[in-house]
């Protein structure tokens, strides 16, 4: 597998990339992978999904959101929509540099809410979307994680909310809140007109199973996997493998 790294400037911002191909033969077919919240694209989730899409001979560009990893910006200042202009820009500059006759798409959680809402608005552009625990109803999720009471406290003292990470209190900017029921995928995903492959652990207990039953009911195109014993993370070898080979199953189904 060949990998090369590097960077796209967008008009306020550059973005981390890595692009990586198979060592012997390839299709023209590229997936785009990247992360959730506190996250970044050298995770060993994400390594684990391009070794197995590259030894299918598909080509795989792991990238940083805005404000994670390598690219720039501040976290504090992340928003759906910034996040939603990362891929817009990673995917231009693919179309600028190299000639793929299809794109995909794959993210987790946060970042399965952003792909899933620039499908929704481009809907023409990718062959298909792949998606771990997605976030599909912010207005749900707001209220579930206190995020609400948070908000209310924000509104009053005009200081920043934070999200509790899993180790350390992580302050984000109120913008981020203030723009998530504009993102909302329950709200558009019945018209969504391409195929989309959810995976969720029955054991999630950051954003529920429940949300992914409910997207899988609503539209037709989505096939749902519902991982047993698994949470949030995938972060046990056994549950990295099962999502890498569900998903490059899935791939071949429509990469040519």
């Amino acid at each position: 597998m060949f990998s090369d790294s590097f960077f796209v400037d967008s008009p306020t911002w550059r973005i981390a990339c890595v692009i990586s191909l198979p060592d012997s033969g390839y299709r023209w077919n590229i997936v785009l992978l990247s992360h959730w919240f506190w996250s970044h694209k050298e995770r060993s989730a994400y390594l684990s999904l391009e070794e197995y899409f590259t030894k299918a001979w598909m080509w795989i560009c792991r990238f940083d959101f805005f404000g994670h990893g390598e690219s720039d910006g501040d976290f504090f200042d992340i928003t759906i929509s910034k996040a939603f202009e990362n891929v817009v820009d990673v995917r231009r500059h693919l179309q600028t540099h190299y000639w793929f006759s299809s794109y995909a798409l794959f993210w987790s959680s946060f970042g399965g809410n952003v792909v899933l809402n620039v499908v929704h608005q481009y809907p023409s552009t990718y062959a298909f979307v792949l998606a771990k625990c997605p976030v599909s109803d912010y207005k749900k999720q707001k209220v579930r994680t206190l995020w609400l009471e948070a908000i209310e406290e924000r509104e009053k003292t005009w200081s920043h909310v934070f999200i509790k990470d899993y180790n350390t209190p992580t302050p984000v900017s109120y913008d981020f809140f203030d723009e998530l029921d504009r993102y909302n995928v329950h709200d558009f995903i019945d018209k969504l007109d391409l195929p989309v492959f959810l995976i969720h652990g029955d054991q999630d207990d950051c954003v529920l199973v429940d949300q992914s039953i409910k997207t899988a009911n609503l539209c037709p195109q989505v096939t749902l996997h519902i991982q047993a014993w698994a949470g949030h993370a995938f972060n046990w070898p056994w549950e990295k493998e099962v999502v890498s080979q569900l998903c490059t199953d899935f791939a071949l189904q429509y990469f040519w």
